[in-house]
């Protein structure tokens, strides 16, 4: 016989060069005095070894038999051996020893199967074994029974016994380590050994101390549980142990011999670092803004968990690390460390209830709404839930000015490893920890080294010239005080997007925190059409630390400041992004906060400053295992947050996790899943196209959003007459209905048929005047029944008209004539002798003559002008605007269905001619058979005389200016049930619009540039809060918000909006250059089709409407009026008197102004 070390390699070199010579090898699987020792790879080879030299392994069972498996060690370790010996548990209680094996082998030691009663007897000689027990009575009958229940039970009866042992034993081994016992439990199924070395004085005083308590255990010896033992027996042990260890600790009967898991930094105070002292600052703020800092995870463990355990090393390691059990002075001055107060973990069972998650979230949610006292403390929180018998999920919170990420990393890595070695039955191997009251009071001892002045140096020069604030598109207003709701939004980037993310960055250098830190960027650019963007960095601390664990508020925030240049590509803003990544983290112990006030950047108590916006990248539990268990863990939802954006990617090491933590006050939920869909989206085409394309050209919007914007909300195609002009559908109105009252003002009426015959008469003579098709009539009018006349006078010879306002200033009106070179001017007597001369001819229709000429029929052409419009140009001299019949036609058709008009509505007309307004109210009713009435011009001024208008003349539409429906509503003008109020002409104030709600009426929003006829876009207006939307497109009419490069921008982001369309002008009058640069090709549509740049900032609402944010050039409109601003500075300018000037809108509060500087 030869003994050799279990699990040697050397052993089995020996076994391998004997072989021989070896009948048998004899194994003990498991060691009852060294039950940790299980080497399952060296049993296989030596099984290997035996069958290749036909050498008989034997495994020795006797002491653990069936405590593992039904089917010994064999069926756990995946081995069959030729015999195995089994006593103690097959007996169930009895003396008892039992063979089992392979044939060639039994056959030999037992003679071969024979039975009693027969005439059969063994074929050799028996050997007999194990004593006189082998065939006992009693003991066979034991054994049968046992053989019995353990078949019926199955698995799950060693299964639940063995979990219970190592629940028993891990609790035991963290109660040893926890006082610095040198004793070890190891534990093999529902067996356990207590290994002590043998200079551990006072050793073997504990089994004395234990049998006091009731408990018997021998020295020297294995224990066992059994199936017998129950909850209040494990209990039962446990408190024996502690209160023995206790005991002999106290009167220094068994010492502390071994490192203590807690920091040897306790119960001392320490100053705020800064960063703690910028959160401390902050939390005092409010309850909201405290919550803000409340850092929580939830940790899903699935499998046969230990939950006493698992809570009894979570205690540990909070109590290892003193930052977690620190509490503030309440100035703020300093905190004290290491209150040594252990935090309670309940355990909540969950597993009657039908919706347990639904209870965790909840537990979630109201743990990110609870504030901790940051002067009493414990600032860490925890609760265990058990969902199902192998389901369990912890929740921690702390608050973030003693816990940062990498502290939660920490707290994670030493949580599975003490809580792994506790069930496994081995000592703990954790690194050293660097108390954090340490750490603080050398922060806050640094002194202003040269190494601290070249940081500030460096930081400084970052930021020489203070960058604009963020102006991300927000869905609500922006508080003057800073809020701190918040939420939290999810989305996961598949495992082949990750892969090759990383690809593409590696080939430019880059790491895969710099590539998505680049996309971020990218896609700040974009939404914010900013091109100089500053993005947020936290900085851990812990990694300056070496070999030492360090958990607290370690993080220093480096603003990183990234800026767009034309062109610039992708791989360039990597490139860039990389070395300012590396450059902050070389000067990264220069504090933000300093930095801030080194800049002396004004405090607006509605922002931070500079930073409003993070980004982070973590590997949060990466490389964490629990023994035994499969692990999950995610950061909890935020309900408060302090910036206005934080994106916190988690690299599982296959996919990404990206959580975007948002101000819910600025921001929808539904405006941030976009977002996130959108980077994804960029880094897709980064990851797919290479890094050599353009920021600005990276896609956004997938195949499907840009369709869904570009051409499903725009399907707009309606029917509307071909072939005809404006003044055709009113002569057809007029044969249909010749006796119906067309227009009325004042005291005087014309039906259908004297408008038709009217108009003919003033049309013929204008013809003798030379008008005709391809002419243009300017028309200087007042107000009065003869307006509509006029207008239907001029289109009928087929000429366009060009509206002049009898209120323009005179020498506007001269350029206007002589720009056209006009030569015939329809106007009245008392207007028009200032601007007759030898060019251009006056006809005065007061002094018409009496007899006219023959009317001269003209063929319609829809392509013709209809009329030239003149607007504000920003050179200082206006421009006409050329608008073609048929864009009239389709505009008028679209108002007739939408908002609508008929044949029994009354429209009052109170628009000046000179805006193209005016249009809707002059001809619409005309071509729908209602009746018009035209408001004078002084009427128009007094919101009293318009309310007499409209209750004399049972008037039921009304288009008007903001500034026009403030006049009606200061008189207490309230509209009745049917009354259609349009109101357009510049946005409309939302308090105006719920004024005007209050009555019984219909309110319509009309916007539209005088470019693309008239309106474009209409939407009836709700009472609800935020501004009043633009509207949808009308009609065989098309929007598209656009970037500066021309690509369409995502919903809820600014861009400038072009129409395209039926309603598109010609162009501008004899302006080439200026009708090229704003009125250009459509892209999206077949060619030929053109599209208008209309210079105004919208974006899409999800409701498809669009809000109306601003211009992109120095243009408003004042009570209607398309004003460029620029144009009265180049007047002003030209005055000897004025050197410099400044013209800009004022609004105060209801009117707005032009003010000058």
């Amino acid at each position: 016989m030869v003994v050799l070390q279990y699990g040697d390699p050397e052993s089995l070199e020996y076994i391998r060069k004997n072989a021989s010579r070896l009948a048998a090898v004899l194994v003990e699987p498991v060691q009852s005095r060294h039950p940790a020792l299980q080497p399952r790879p060296f049993l296989h080879e030596l099984r290997t070894i035996t069958l290749e030299n036909g050498i008989a392994m034997i495994l020795d069972e006797i002491v653990t038999g069936f405590r593992c498996h039904p089917g010994g060690v064999q069926a756990l370790f995946g081995i069959e051996a030729d015999l195995v010996t089994y006593g103690k548990v097959l007996g169930g209680g009895m003396p008892i020893g039992a063979l089992a094996g392979k044939s060639k082998f039994m056959d030999a030691l037992d003679g071969g199967q024979w039975e009693y009663g027969d005439a059969s007897f063994p074929e050799v000689g028996v050997t007999f074994f194990a004593g006189t027990f082998v065939r006992h009575p009693l003991a066979l009958a034991a054994a049968r029974a046992v053989l019995q229940h353990l078949e019926s039970e199955g698995y799950a009866l060693q299964q639940a016994l063995t979990h219970r042992t190592i629940g028993l034993v891990a609790r035991l081994n963290r109660l040893f380590d926890r006082n610095g016992v040198d004793v070890v439990v190891e534990s093999f199924g529902s067996l356990f050994y207590f290994s002590m070395p043998s200079e551990q004085r006072g050793g073997s005083l504990l089994y004395y101390h234990l049998r006091d308590r009731g408990i018997h255990i021998q020295e020297g010896f294995p224990c066992f549980l059994t199936t017998a033992h129950s909850d209040a027996d494990l209990a039962k042990v446990y408190d024996a142990f502690a209160s023995a260890v206790a005991e002999l600790q106290s009167g220094d009967l068994l010492k502390n011999e071994s490192v203590a898991l807690r920091s040897a930094h306790t119960g001392l105070e320490a100053p705020l670092t800064e960063p703690q002292l910028e959160v401390w600052l902050s939390a005092q703020l409010s309850r909201e803004a405290s919550c803000s800092f409340n850092e929580a995870f939830a940790l899903k463990l699935t499998g046969p968990l230990h939950p006493a355990v698992l809570t009894d090393c979570l205690q540990d390691i909070i109590a290892r690390h003193d930052a977690f059990e620190a509490r503030f002075n309440a100035d703020g001055t300093a905190a004290h460390y290491g209150a040594r107060n252990p935090i309670e973990v309940p355990f909540v069972d969950l597993q009657s209830e039908p919706d347990s998650q639904v209870h965790i979230a909840h537990a979630i949610h109201d743990d990110a709404r609870t504030p901790f006292d940051l002067s009493t403390g414990p600032l860490v929180r925890s609760r265990l839930f058990k969902t199902a018998p192998e389901e369990h999920t912890l929740l921690f919170t702390a608050h973030h000015i003693v816990c940062d990420g990498w502290s939660i990393n920490v707290l994670l890595e030493e949580l599975s490893a003490l809580y792994s070695a506790h069930v496994r039955g081995v000592r703990p191997a954790l690194p050293a920890v660097l108390a954090f009251s340490e750490y603080a009071t050398a922060s806050h001892s640094q002194t202003a080294t040269d190494l601290r002045a070249n940081d500030e140096t460096y930081w400084l020069d970052q930021f020489r010239d203070l960058p604009p604030l963020l102006s991300l598109p927000l869905d609500g207003a922006r508080p003057a005080l800073k809020s701190f709701e918040g939420g939290t939004v999810r989305r996961v980037l598949p495992a082949g997007l990750t892969k090759r993310l990383r690809s593409a960055g590696a080939k430019q250098g880059a790491s895969l925190f710099v590539t998505l830190l680049s996309g971020f960027q990218s896609l700040l650019f974009r939404l914010s059409g900013q091109d100089d963007v500053v993005v947020g960095v936290p900085a851990a601390a812990q990694s300056l630390v070496e070999g030492k664990n360090l958990a607290g508020h370690c993080v220093n925030l480096l603003p990183l400041r990234a800026r767009l240049r034309e062109g610039m590509t992708f791989s360039e803003l990597l490139a860039e992004s990389r070395t300012a990544l590396l450059n902050a983290y070389e000067h990264q112990q220069y504090t933000f906060g300093t930095l801030v006030r080194k800049l002396s950047i004004p405090r607006n108590p509605s922002r931070l400053p500079l930073v409003e916006v993070q980004f982070n990248l973590e590997k949060l539990g990466s490389g964490i295992a629990f023994e035994g268990l499969q692990m999950q863990v995610d950061p909890c939802e935020k309900a408060f947050v302090n910036f206005d954006l934080f994106v916190n990617a988690v690299d599982t090491g296959s996919e990404l996790v990206i959580d975007c933590d948002y101000n819910t006050n600025l921001f929808a939920k539904s405006a941030i899943d976009r977002w996130l869909s959108h980077y994804e989206t960029l880094l897709a085409a980064v990851a797919d196209s290479g890094t050599a394309g353009a920021v600005a050209a990276i896609p956004l919007l997938t195949g499907d959003e840009r369709r869904e914007l570009i051409f499903d909300r725009n399907r707009t195609e309606a029917q509307y007459p071909q072939g005809v002009c404006v003044q055709d559908l009113i002569a057809a109105q007029a044969a249909a209905t010749p006796s119906a009252t067309a227009v009325v003002y004042q005291d005087r009426n014309l039906s259908y048929s004297e408008l038709d015959r009217k108009a003919t008469a003033w049309a013929a003579l204008l013809q003798s005047y030379g008008a005709g098709p391809g002419s243009l009539v300017p028309v200087l009018l007042e107000r009065s029944i003869d307006l509509p006349v006029a207008l239907y006078a001029i289109l009928k010879t087929g000429a366009a008209y060009v509206p002049l306002d009898p209120a323009y200033p005179a020498e506007r009106i001269q350029f206007i004539l002589d720009e056209m070179e006009a030569p015939l001017l329809l106007t009245q007597t008392s207007l028009g002798a200032q601007y007759a001369s030898a060019r251009t001819r006056a006809f005065c229709i007061d002094e018409a003559p009496s007899q006219v000429p023959v009317f001269r029929n003209t063929i319609p052409d829809v392509n013709s002008l209809a009329y030239v419009i003149y607007t504000s140009g920003s050179t200082g001299k206006p421009k006409g605007v050329e608008v073609q019949h048929r864009a009239l036609v389709n505009f008028l058709f679209s108002m007739r269905q939408q908002p609508g008009l008929s044949a029994t509505d009354c429209l009052l007309s109170v628009t000046t001619i000179s805006f193209d307004i005016a249009g809707l109210e002059l001809f619409l009713p005309l071509i729908a058979g209602a009746r018009l009435v035209i408001a004078s011009r002084e009427e128009t001024m007094s919101g009293t005389r318009l309310d007499g208008l409209i209750r004399k003349h049972g008037v039921s539409v009304l288009q008007a200016t903001p500034s026009t429906w403030r006049l009606l509503l200061e008189v207490g003008w309230k509209s009745q049930t049917g009354f259609k109020l349009l109101c357009g002409g510049e946005p409309m104030p939302r308090d105006l619009a719920n004024e005007l709600l209050r009555g019984e009426g219909e309110l319509w929003n009309m916007y539209g540039p005088t470019e693309t006829t008239i309106w474009s876009a209409v939407s009836r207006v709700t009472e609800e809060p935020g501004p009043v939307p633009v509207g949808l497109p009308i009609a065989n009419t098309q929007f598209y918000v656009l970037d500066a490069h021309g690509e369409p921008v995502p919903q809820g982001v600014s861009g400038e909006l072009y129409i395209g369309g039926e309603g598109v002008a010609r162009g501008y009058y004899q302006r080439p250059e200026l009708t090229k640069e704003r009125f250009v090709a459509d892209p999206f549509r077949t060619s030929g089709s053109r599209m208008f740049k209309t210079g105004d900032l919208v974006r899409i609402r999800t409701d498809g409407m669009f809000d109306f944010l601003g211009r992109t050039d120095n243009q408003v409109k004042i009570r209607g009026f398309r004003i460029e601003l620029g144009e009265i500075e180049t007047v002003l300018s030209a005055h000897g008197a004025v050197r410099e000037c400044v013209v800009a809108a004022h609004h105060d509060g209801q009117v707005q102004r032009l003010v000058a500087y």
